[in-house]
Parts: structure tokens; C-alpha cells; sequence
């Protein structure tokens, strides 16, 4: 049933990766100018910069690609309800997108931006960077409510 708490706990990661373009993960401030990194790029806040992107656009396309997928599996993942074993696959893939995502922007991004600007990143004033911990949390209680649900219908199943 799509109205299970698995199936709510799926939407909430998918509006998570969702957020992930519209928020920035870190910001850079310096004495003369302010970055915000974002899942699709390196933006200059400056007023006179008129948001020139510092870093290219292609550099981040593999977290773009790790973003959209993210949001895509999980939404794909609420209606295949019938499926279960499918669910609990994919589920686990999404997982892995999330860890792939997370590791890439703190293990390869920022070191990479941090040696261009200069600039140690801001982590905690951002909400971007948040959000992919969020989905991860909400990814793993809709893995553990699946296989719940796989443990009683195998139970019920036993019984007959």
C-alpha cells in the first residue's frame, strides 16, 4: 500500500535530494569575497561578481548525476509496494548513492575548492548540508519497515 510509514519515510528522502539544488552544502568567506557551493556548482555571492560561477559547471556533474538519482530511486522505490524484495534492493543502492554523494563533496570537492579559493568552507550555516544526512536517515527506517513487513507476511506465510 502507498500509504505505508515505509512509503512516507521514502517521499521524505526524495524531497530531501529534491532540496539538495535549491540549497547550498558549504559556504566560503573571505575578507573580500563570500562562495556558496552548491550540489550544481561554485557561485559568487559578491554583488559585482553578478553570480559568476568560479569553479566550471562540468566539474560537479557527477554530484548532480548522484543528486538526481537519488531523488529518483527513492520516488521510483514508493510504487513498487507490491514488490518488496525490490524495494529492499533498491533501497540499498540508494543507500550507497547517498554515501557516494556525501563522500564525494567532503572527500574531493571541498579539499579542491578549499586550495582554489583559500578559504576553509562553512559547513553549519547551510542547510544543503544537512539534507543528504536527512535523506540517508529516513532511506535506512524505510529499509528497516520493509524488511519488517517482509519478516510478517513470511511468518503469516509459514503459518498457512
Amino acid at each position: 500500500m502507498i500509504q505505508r510509514l515505509q512509503s512516507i519515510y521514502l517521499f521524505v528522502a526524495f524531497v530531501a535530494a529534491l532540496l539538495l539544488f535549491f540549497f547550498p552544502m558549504a559556504s566560503f568567506l573571505s575578507d573580500m569575497e563570500y562562495y556558496k557551493f552548491y550540489i550544481y556548482g561554485l557561485e559568487n555571492m559578491a554583488p559585482e561578481a553578478g553570480n559568476a560561477y568560479i569553479i566550471n559547471q562540468w566539474y560537479t556533474v557527477p554530484l548532480i548525476i548522484l543528486g538526481v538519482a537519488l531523488g529518483f530511486i527513492a520516488l521510483v522505490t514508493i510504487f513498487l509496494y507490491k514488490n518488496r524484495l525490490l524495494q529492499i534492493k533498491l533501497i540499498k543502492i540508494d543507500i550507497l548513492v547517498n554515501v557516494l554523494l556525501i563522500g564525494l563533496f567532503f572527500l574531493l570537492y571541498m579539499p579542491v575548492v578549499e586550495d582554489a579559493i583559500g578559504v576553509a568552507p562553512e559547513y553549519g550555516r547551510e542547510i544543503g548540508i544537512y539534507l543528504p544526512l536527512i535523506s540517508l536517515i529516513f532511506l535506512i527506517l524505510a529499509h528497516r519497515g520493509i524488511k519488517k513487513d517482509e519478516k510478517i507476511v513470511r511468518a503469516a506465510d509459514r503459518i498457512r
